[in-house]
């Protein structure tokens, strides 16, 4: 679960190392990953929670490499599987006396780490947030992203959660007040390792509330002996006689259709049966009409049906999930389809807007095939001169991302004609 003694004192070593404190983010995280497998992610994670948790780091420059490494390990899948999505969302939302009560006094941060690790988060870029060094991340200016969204995606994940695994508390208490740091080398790492090596590491043991049962009574004989009566019952076989379609209200044929259009390209007489037996549903459909993970499906087969059907979910509970879906899946024409279609007739989630474009953006860039590359870029562009010129999207939310993205791409006539229209915002000659 844990590194060994030597492992964790090289991982102090790194963090002790003032010469990254001048260096970009990205080459301390590159040093980090040369010197541990990808094998050791979530052990790296524990110990580095358990450094931040406990004040081993500490200093507001390692505390940032510390919280970006956090981030860093698991780049490349969704931020919500992160196994420390959770506490980093709490570190970058605390603020002032209400902090004390979710996190240890030492890493209430300040508004400009604050708001760089949202922007590391939130970006579709985050390679220009890494080659920042900690010292300018303290004159950090841009204003803090919003993730009022993933948070409410992770409390949605982790009411999954059984209670016993959810309420448990650390056996060790933060300080309360500061204390004066440790500065010796051998004294931090001496402290580091008792914390965190052992067979049962004192840092991994929890308090939670254990599961308490009644000892049943013995029922004693007739006669009134310690022996127990055996009793025999009639077992029956009994069919249950179960109506599936109750809570449901899905019309048999809507459906059927439904269920055809999951598979293939619905005709066009079967997709204008479709949309009016939806258009004249009245009443708000259940979410059982569609699975969200059958939602792909509908989207790449049939992106009409898919952003209509949207539509008569949006006051769904669970629309949340469908959103999700979304980000996740592969990004295509289909799915920006959807999106684009969904923004001219609902009102969405600005915080979703945001990461579909962000996700986008990040498509393009990692894309390898050329070819489908400049094709992904080209319907990207058209997109989001859609989202702009439509006024869905405020163009200074996503000003600099998006002007990275035409620059990056400027040899691709769509890209450029997005850059003149940023520009013409910019200088307010064009549309606003």
């Amino acid at each position: 679960m844990t590194l060994t003694p030597e492992e964790i004192g090289k991982l102090l070593t790194l963090f002790s190392d003032k010469a990254f404190e001048d260096q970009p983010f990205d080459n301390f995280v590159r040093h980090i990953k040369q010197y541990f497998s990808k094998a050791y992610n979530y052990k790296i994670g524990v110990c580095v929670y358990h450094f931040l948790h406990h004040n081993v780091l500490s200093t507001p420059l390692r505390r940032l490499l510390g919280v970006t490494l956090l981030i860093e390990l698991y780049r490349g899948e969704q931020f919500l599987n992160n196994p420390f999505s959770h506490f980093i969302l709490s570190v970058i939302r605390s603020s002032g006396d209400a902090a004390s009560k979710s996190i240890p006094f030492n890493l209430v941060l300040g508004s400009p780490e604050k708001s760089f690790l949202s922007h590391l988060i939130a970006s579709g870029r985050p390679q220009d947030m890494l080659r920042k060094t900690p010292k300018q991340v303290m004159s950090f200016v841009e204003p803090k992203v919003d993730l009022t969204f993933l948070e409410k995606q992770l409390e949605m994940k982790l009411r999954d959660r059984p209670d016993g695994v959810r309420n448990h508390i650390s056996c060790f208490f933060p300080e309360t007040i500061p204390s004066q740091d440790m500065e010796d080398a051998k004294e931090v790492k001496d402290f580091a390792v008792g914390l965190l090596s052992n067979p049962c590491p004192p840092a991994m043991q929890t308090y939670r509330p254990s599961a308490l049962r009644l000892v049943p009574p013995l029922t004693a004989g007739s006669t009134g002996a310690d022996d127990m009566s055996w009793i025999d019952f009639d077992l029956r076989d009994h069919d249950f006689a179960v109506d599936f379609s109750i809570g449901t209200r899905v019309p048999s044929g809507m459906s059927k259709l439904i269920n055809q259009a999951l598979k293939g390209s619905l005709t066009l007489q079967e997709q204008q049966q479709l949309l009016l037996e939806l258009e004249n549903e009245t009443t708000p459909l259940q979410d059982v009409v569609l699975l969200p993970d059958k939602l792909p499906d509908l989207v790449e087969n049939n992106p009409l049906v898919a952003s209509e059907l949207l539509r008569k979910l949006i006051d769904s509970p669970k629309i949340n999930d469908y959103f999700s879906v979304l980000l996740t899946m592969e990004m295509s024409l289909h799915s920006m389809e959807v999106v684009n279609r969904l923004t001219t007739t609902v009102k969405l989630p600005p915080e979703f807007i945001h990461l579909f474009v962000s996700n986008c953006i990040s498509t393009c860039e990692t894309m390898k095939d050329r070819y489908m590359q400049n094709r992904l870029v080209r319907l990207v562009c058209v997109f989001l001169q859609s989202l702009i010129r439509n006024k869905i999207i405020n163009v200074q939310d996503l000003f600099l991302e998006v002007q990275a993205f035409c620059i990056e791409f400027s040899r691709i006539r769509e890209a450029a004609a997005l850059f003149r229209l940023l520009k013409q915002l910019e200088t307010g000659t064009g549309e606003s």
